[in-house]
């Protein structure tokens, strides 16, 4: 048994490995993190790195640049949010910003890929030259920075499938799919109809590699979008008579599971009527598939469709409601870059899953729902997490909601 040593640091009464000691002096890791012994409540000291920084490259760079941990030292970050300074950059300063992530692919930083996806998901700064050199380095991952590739970058992807272990053969594949152009397509076409050998070890089927870029082959081998590229953000609610856009409004009618009064989480007014996305957040939130059926006048019930839960759900504390309305338009693929921070919630986009993607299929017609919007609790509860992600058939007339958190 490997004896263990007390942390160094006075009044802290921890222990240790020696191979810990070794590396941090002698602490013990909150006393590096500066969280100190129990009970010590003496003042932190403050560093701000940011402080007189107003170039936004510089500000992203120092973001990248995180310093190790001090005792009693906390770390303040810029004034805001890295989204906005991403928003700030100029042609030139955009061009800075990806030389800055070739070189961290190059030398194989841990944030390269970080870079990449803000990049990819909050500017239309061109991707190429950042992507050819991720491919030279087998660099799949963010798969979303490949979106829209241009040729060469394609059927460089394409042309190394036939000889990809398996363990890399899925990320490029989905990388392939962020592509997504005719020639794509096609090939994911061929593959469905013939199996090739090389796909053999795939666990997942190929419509969930697509799934994962947000389309899909229809019956008929062309490609079908799972969202709409029409997307605004889901603000802080101000306006009260802004009702183009609801959240989370509860109704009488009860879950045929569980008996708990629906939600709906959103409800949009449409040329062609009111679309609300009803749903029991408490079997939502687990592992049972719940629908509901509408009609265009707004009005949305329980649907036998829906799967009974074994157990019967526990009471959730109830959600504000109607805390966020409609707000300016943003770029269909912003909030794929959720783990930085970024206001994820809004409707339409392309869904920023927490987790694999979870398209619901229609019970209905076996078609895979269409995406609606998604809200995201950090939005409007200030500790809330995770995010609800809304779908619904308008051929069947059917909504689902799906729930993950990280």
């Amino acid at each position: 048994m490997i004896e263990r040593l007390p942390c160094s640091v006075k009044g802290c009464d921890r222990t240790i490995l020696p191979s810990t000691a070794v590396d941090t002096g002698g602490r013990c890791m909150p006393c590096v993190q500066g969280r100190g012994p129990e009970g010590d409540t003496r003042p932190r000291r403050k560093v701000d790195r940011f402080q007189g920084v107003r170039d936004p490259v510089k500000v992203l760079k120092l973001l990248c640049d995180r310093p190790m941990p001090q005792p009693r030292t906390e770390f303040v970050g810029p004034p805001k949010p890295a989204h906005e300074y991403y928003a700030q950059l100029t042609p030139r300063q955009l061009v800075q910003m990806r030389n800055f992530a070739v070189a961290a692919v190059k030398s194989s930083a841990d944030w390269a890929g970080e870079v990449a996806s803000a990049l990819a998901c909050l500017t239309d700064v061109d991707m190429e030259p950042l992507l050819t050199v991720m491919l030279r380095h087998k660099m799949y991952e963010p798969a979303h920075a490949f979106r829209g590739a241009g040729p060469s970058v394609r059927d460089a992807l394409l042309a190394r499938i036939p000889s990809c272990g398996e363990q890399v053969l899925p990320k490029v594949l989905v990388a392939a799919a962020w592509v997504g152009d005719d020639e794509v397509v096609r090939q994911f076409a061929d593959w469905q109809r013939e199996s090739l050998r090389c796909l053999d070890s795939l666990e997942a089927p190929m419509r969930e590699l697509t799934q994962a870029a947000g389309w899909e082959l229809d019956e008929n081998g062309r490609r079908r979008d799972l969202y709409s590229d029409r997307c605004h953000a889901l603000v802080s609610r101000t306006d009260a008579q802004h009702d183009r856009v609801r959240t989370l409004i509860p109704r009488p009618q009860r879950c045929g599971s569980c008996d708990t009064a629906l939600t709906d989480v959103l409800v949009l007014r449409e040329p062609a009527g009111v679309l609300p996305l009803a749903t029991c957040l408490a079997c939502s939130e687990g592992t049972v598939r719940q629908f509901a059926e509408y009609n265009e006048h707004g009005e949305a019930r329980w649907s036998q469709h829906s799967e009974v839960a074994a157990v019967f759900c526990p009471e959730r504390e109830p959600l504000r409601s109607d805390p966020l309305q409609q707000g300016s338009g943003r770029p269909a693929h912003f909030a794929g870059n959720w783990e930085n921070g970024v206001p994820c919630s809004q409707v339409g986009g392309l869904p920023s899953w927490l987790q694999s993607p979870d398209y619901v299929t229609c019970p209905a017609c076996e078609r895979t729902m269409r995406f609606v919007g998604q809200l995201a609790y950090r939005d409007f509860e200030p500790d809330g997490a995770g995010m609800i992600y809304t779908f619904a058939c308008r051929r069947c007339q059917l909504t689902s909601a799906v729930y993950q958190q990280t």
